[in-house]
């Protein structure tokens, strides 16, 4: 925000002496960050960062810059002239004024005025404005904005006569597919996001943010509908996110102006239009809406202010301060009972005694307090074992396996979702960050093989993985009676390679993640129905009779289009709850001696049809065997000629004997037969 120090001196005479270096460092140590000043012949303009004034609609204006400085020199601030009082004025039997959304607009005021002669603005305005960084346009379109600079309200003038007679305003929510015409001359597609100002057919602004051409002020208006309202802030700022369209206007309006302002806006414009257009009558002004105006009081004492501010501070000095800037004090001799807010505070500003207790140190000055000795009793963290183990996950995928973590944004390519058949999501976003990534990721797929196609052409193998959230249909609630999307976390992982041995690589990723939770009953079974994957390979994963994930070796035609055609590529996704529901891998660990008498090992051969898999396998051979079989492990597979030759690991120990060959061979015997079967 810019702000120009000949507005501020028209309210406050600064102190002699002081300068607009010192106003930007006073400035900066007590209420708002400025980045710089620019001094030039005539006046000093002062950049304000915008961040700074997040929480504080009072200081989007000139005035309200004012009654900062005059609290911090300790000098008068003089008020500025209103035309009349809204009550006093007739109402317009010409202008009609409706609220189909009072909540969204809790005041609106319209004001006819006939008379007007559309001219330049007198020098003084147009050099204020640019001063505040706006164009001058006309008297009429100068004032509006000269009165938002100044005291923090928007304003819109609509020709009279484009509105119609007799003149009817509407304010409602959008229909959606309306479109309107802004000031800028961009046509806008509407929705049930936006609030608008209507007449009896049409959109003719764009509530709170910008108004429309069709019914703005031209060279030859002579008759004006002034409006001045409140709009709601969180309505405004959605209204803006859809649109893409931030003004001044919508800034302001975001910040939650108060309804009272709407009134002193409008009584401002109304002098100025007095003063400078000569001619210009008020006709009438109609004041439409509802709002509670109770006044916020905060309880508080001195005692409290000293024990949070941690040094004592004079009472009288403390309601100096507090009154400079607007506060209502009520106390007495001995001490502090409340303290009203002022209405331009009270809409979210200042709430709770902490406030005040800002308010009181950024003004008596942070420099000046003096560094005290905190003392406060330290509880130690509510220990989440989800979190620990989360972590450990990624410590034995990462350290443990060699892969490496992704972090994806949570929406999804549109694009890559076609190509993996996963659908483009349960979740559309209102404000996506583009039109491709409209949809919240359902599964964590889609994103990983975009990191498959980005890494692919500079590496000839590696293994990534993602721990993050995924978007479901249905709804859970946060926080009381809001709901958020069903979020469930998911764990997935890819291995690249030049041949199908990244298949067995990240099936042993798989099998140490669930080793790692202590999973039980592992069993792998066909067809997990997912088409980006080779029908041959992709394979359900199920624990203790709960299916928890699938895996399988990436399709041809998805590889290709990830431009890894000659390599081979192997996914997993694991449901990060069903993984670790009901195991935990810090509960005590059962040890058992160390076996006294040696392990036998013994390697077998075979060939099983291709479509046989190596679960099946697995339980042939562990149904076979006796209780002396301690460990089998497949070291080798190759395919050819629709047979598939497998070669094992098997491993005998008996806790009671040494074991003899031809117990060992009897075992073999055993398991070679049901395969041979």
């Amino acid at each position: 925000m810019r702000l120009s120090l000949n507005i501020i001196k028209k309210y406050i005479d600064i102190p002699r002496g002081i300068t607009p270096e010192d106003i930007k460092q006073s400035l900066s140590r007590s209420t708002v960050e400025v980045e710089s000043v620019e001094v030039g012949e005539s006046d000093a303009v002062f950049h304000i960062d915008n961040k700074s004034l997040t929480n504080r609609p009072d200081l989007w204006s000139h005035y309200g810059m004012a009654r900062e400085l005059a609290a911090l020199y300790g000098c008068d601030l003089k008020p500025f002239s209103l035309y009349g009082n809204i009550g006093d004025f007739s109402v317009p039997g010409d202008l009609s004024i409706e609220l189909k959304a009072g909540d969204l607009c809790p005041r609106y005021i319209g004001a006819v005025i006939d008379g007007i002669t559309v001219a330049e603005s007198p020098q003084w305005l147009r050099e204020a404005l640019v001063s505040a960084g706006i164009a001058p346009i006309n008297n009429i379109v100068d004032i509006t904005n000269y009165v938002l600079v100044e005291v923090g309200q928007p304003l819109h003038a609509f020709d009279a006569d484009l509105l119609g007679k007799p003149s009817r305003i509407v304010v409602r929510k959008a229909k959606k597919g309306e479109v309107v015409t802004t000031l800028d001359g961009v046509s806008r597609k509407l929705d049930d996001n936006v609030l608008v100002v209507a007449d009896s057919v049409k959109p003719i602004a764009v509530a709170g943010i910008m108004g429309g051409a069709e019914t703005g002020v031209q060279d030859g208006t002579h008759a004006i509908v002034l409006e001045s309202a409140n709009f709601s802030a969180p309505q405004v700022r959605r209204a803006s996110q859809f649109l893409n369209l931030k003004t001044e206007s919508s800034i302001r309006f975001e910040k939650a102006l108060h309804p009272w302002l709407a009134e002193i806006g409008m009584r401002r414009a109304l002098q100025l239009i007095h003063e400078l257009v000569p001619g210009a009558r008020v006709l009438g002004v109609r004041d439409e809406g509802h709002f509670i105006d109770k006044e916020r009081v905060i309880d508080i004492d001195h005692r409290f202010i000293t024990r949070k501010i941690g040094q004592h501070i004079d009472q009288k000095r403390i309601i100096s301060i507090l009154e400079g800037l607007g506060f209502l004090v009520s106390s007495n001799q001995d001490d502090i009972s409340s303290v009203t807010v002022p209405w331009w505070r009270s809409t979210g500003d200042i709430t709770i005694p902490e406030d005040l207790i800002e308010e009181i140190a950024r003004m008596y000055g942070y420099d000046n307090l003096k560094p005290q000795e905190q003392r406060s009793l330290l509880r130690a963290a509510h220990y989440q074992i989800e979190f620990e183990m989360e972590k450990r996950l990624k410590e034995v995928l990462a350290l443990g396996c060699g892969m490496h973590e992704v972090l994806n944004y949570p929406w999804s390519d549109a694009a890559m979702n076609k190509v993996l058949g996963t659908g483009d999501g349960d979740w559309a976003m209102v404000n996506p960050p583009a039109p491709e990534y409209a949809y919240l990721q359902t599964t964590l797929a889609p994103n990983i093989m975009k990191n498959v196609r980005d890494n692919v052409r500079f590496f000839d193998s590696f293994a990534l993985f993602e721990c993050a959230r995924v978007f479901r249909q249905g709804v859970q609630e946060f926080h009381g009676k809001d709901e958020l999307p069903l979020q469930p976390k998911m764990v997935a992982g890819v291995a690249v390679g030049r041949d199908k041995k990244v298949f067995a690589r990240l099936k042993g990723i798989i099998e140490e993640i669930l080793s790692v939770f202590r999973c039980e009953h592992i069993e792998y079974l066909p067809d997990a129905q997912k088409s980006f994957l080779e029908p041959e390979s992709d394979m359900r994963i199920k624990v203790s009779g709960s299916e928890i994930g699938y895996m399988g070796l990436v399709d041809q035609g998805v590889r290709n289009t990830l431009d890894c055609s000659k390599k081979q590529v192997a996914f997993f996704e694991l449901d990060y709850v069903a993984l670790i529901g009901g195991r935990t891998f810090l509960a005590p660990q059962p040890f058992s001696p160390i076996p006294k008498y040696p392990p036998i090992l013994r390697d077998i051969s075979y060939f099983v049809p291709n479509g046989v898999n190596a679960d099946s396998v697995q339980k042939m051979i562990l149904g076979a065997a006796s209780g002396k079989l301690r460990r089998h492990e497949f070291f080798d597979i190759y395919v050819k000629d629709g047979n598939k030759s497998m070669s094992s690991h098997l491993v005998f120990q008996s806790d009671e004997t040494t074991l003899t060959d031809k117990e060992i061979d009897l075992e073999v015997g055993e398991i070679t037969e049901v395969l041979q079967k």
